[in-house]
């Protein structure tokens, strides 16, 4: 009994001095901060306001394209690596959380011992002993918590990569949509086109048996014919490989969606731009921190810091708890009587004293380590800023083009308007109100295009800001 009373006496003395003297050596981590708001605001000529544009595919307002993105978070392999690389980071941070609490084990043993005969006495004898077996590393100067911190940054890292292939993903959808339902819209002016064509070609055949035109007149409308059959040829392989994309995207084998992606009446393409792109830019500075891969690394940093601590708390002595409760006999029979209850209790203390520079280099290297992830978050940070700036740039390029090729649309159709007419009066051919059908197609080609691509530069500046959906 006052054995047990001065074993718990040692225990409590133990613990308190831990509580008292227990600290985390080491840098605690701050977020950098590289550049003021303001200059980021300037830079990137953003507009924050109280009431920020959500940006969001769902303004497109396309029932196929929001089932797309569905599909692909749900079936694309590269969530499904991603989402098994945070469950992994997860259970790492929990084994390094549990890493600072006690282990306890069950251990059964028997010993048979037969000594030399050339140290004198000769003993032979059993040994058996069952119980249980505890020890504790006390984390004193924070070596364990640290380790702890690094685990959890790194999850949140993981986390922040997965976010980061969601953005991808999604911005990859939505362009090999939209290059799918532009192919689709112009195979249908192509072939009206075509068959214009064809419509002269057969009227110029018909001249040309008269004597009335040359040639040359007749092969450059043939000419005309096949190249319309080459670009109609072109934009069908680029449906093709947009529909593969989508496949492969949403975790599909190729023709496996034929019925979701079949033609549509008014696509998104068909559709005009109605979207103010300078709403887009009211946004806080803070667009380029929330950016997943520049959260990614600050986590990473984060998480390297903490092994800074580490390598610091490895300079300072370590105090271990190992203790032992269980039976202990010569006798299997009387392994469980209570003369044979045992137990022990052993503390342990290891200070460094010579290793020759290793643990102090060791925390050099974490150091220049830490210093290198730094440069690689800002690194990241100013090439995040270079790509919004560069959406944005391609964003009003891309909207001028299609002011153009809109412009232009609605003066052909006045021209067309007044053709018709001519027609009507006996004052042109047939074949001249053909070339002005062609001309007509062409701008209409020209706006599908800008349209499309305005629609495309859009998504890339939702990309740019880190838009999942």
């Amino acid at each position: 009994m006052k054995n047990n009373v001065l074993l718990l006496r040692l225990g409590m003395s133990i613990f308190f001095l831990f509580c008292l003297f227990s600290c985390t050596v080491g840098p605690d981590f701050e977020k950098p901060k590289l550049y003021e708001n303001t200059k980021i605001q300037k830079a990137l000529e953003l507009k924050p306001s109280e009431k920020n544009t959500k940006n969001s595919y769902l303004i497109f307002n396309d029932k196929v394209l929001n089932r797309l993105i569905g599909m692909a978070v749900e079936n694309a392999p590269s969530v499904k690596e991603a989402i098994s690389a945070v469950k992994q980071a997860r259970l790492a941070a929990q084994i390094a959380n549990a890493q600072g609490l006690p282990s306890l084990n069950s251990s059964a043993q028997y010993d048979y011992v037969k000594e030399s005969r050339n140290i004198g006495y000769i003993l032979n004898q059993d040994v058996y002993q069952v119980g249980l077996d505890a020890s504790w590393e006390l984390d004193i100067f924070g070596s364990l918590r640290r380790r702890s911190e690094a685990a959890l940054a790194s999850a949140y890292a993981t986390i922040a990569n997965l976010e980061n292939v969601y953005v991808s993903l999604t911005s990859q959808v939505t362009l090999a949509y939209i290059s799918l339902r532009q192919g689709q819209s112009m195979e249908k002016l192509l072939n009206q086109e075509l068959e214009i064509q064809n419509n002269i070609l057969s009227d110029t055949l018909s001249l040309w048996q008269s004597g009335l035109v040359s040639q040359d007149v007749l092969n450059q409308i043939k000419i005309d014919v096949q190249k319309v059959l080459s670009q109609i040829s072109t934009v069908q392989t680029q449906i093709k490989n947009a529909e593969n994309q989508l496949a492969l995207l949403t975790g599909q084998l190729p023709n496996q969606m034929t019925d979701l992606l079949k033609v549509q009446k008014n696509n998104i393409v068909d559709r005009t731009f109605s979207f103010d792109i300078m709403r887009f830019y009211n946004m806080s500075a803070d667009v380029l921190e929330n950016r997943p891969d520049v959260k990614a690394v600050l986590y990473e940093l984060k998480a390297q810091n903490a092994q800074i601590g580490v390598a610091v708390a490895d300079l300072y002595p370590k105090l271990s708890l190992s203790a032992m409760l269980g039976f202990q006999s010569l006798h299997l029979g009387d392994l469980l009587n209570h003369k044979s209850y045992a137990y022990s209790v052993t503390p342990s203390l290891s200070v460094p004293l010579f290793y020759f520079g290793q643990l102090k280099n060791k925390v050099k290297i974490e150091e220049e380590k830490y210093n290198q992830l730094f440069a690689q978050y800002e690194n990241t940070f100013l090439t995040a800023a270079q790509e919004v700036k560069d959406a944005m740039i391609a964003l009003q390029n891309a909207q001028k083009q299609y002011d153009t090729a809109k412009k232009s649309l609605l003066e052909m159709e006045k021209n067309y308007q007044l053709a018709n007419n001519k027609k009507e009066a006996g004052l042109i051919n047939e074949i001249e109100l053909y070339k002005i059908q062609i001309q007509f197609l062409t701008l209409q080609q020209n706006y599908l295009s800008a349209n499309s691509a305005l629609y495309k530069a859009t998504v890339r500046f939702f990309k740019s800001i880190g838009v999942v959906s």
